[in-house]
Order: C-alpha cells, then sequence, then structure tokens
C-alpha cells in the first residue's frame, strides 16, 4: 500500500473521540487541562505532517 492510498481512507478521522475522556466518574475540570495540551499537540502534528505531506509530494516517483 502506497502512503497516498492510506491518506485516501484515514483522512481526517479521529484516532478517538475527546468525549470519551468524560465517560465515567471523571471531573471534568482535571481532563480540561490535558484537553488544552491535547490540542496544542495536535497543531503541531498537523503541521509537521503536512510539512512531511509537501516533500512527499514534492519527491518524484520512480
Amino acid at each position: 500500500m502506497e502512503f497516498g492510498d492510506l491518506l485516501d481512507i484515514v483522512g481526517d478521522e479521529p484516532v478517538f473521540e475527546s468525549a470519551l475522556l468524560l465517560a465515567g466518574d471523571v471531573n471534568a475540570a482535571d481532563v480540561r487541562p490535558f484537553l488544552e495540551r491535547s490540542a496544542e499537540a495536535d497543531l503541531l502534528i498537523r503541521e509537521n505532517l503536512e510539512r512531511l505531506l509537501f516533500d512527499y509530494q514534492e519527491r518524484p516517483r520512480s
């Protein structure tokens, strides 16, 4: 399978729904800082993935 094929399949699908972090007996105030850090990390991951994809698209295929 080519990397581009994988991207076509997965697209923007989330790994899991963040609402699952609030399921059960948890305090939402305890979870919020984690969600904020996760959102910041997600932005960094997306930026780096975009750079990687740009490099991938620029390479000539053999």
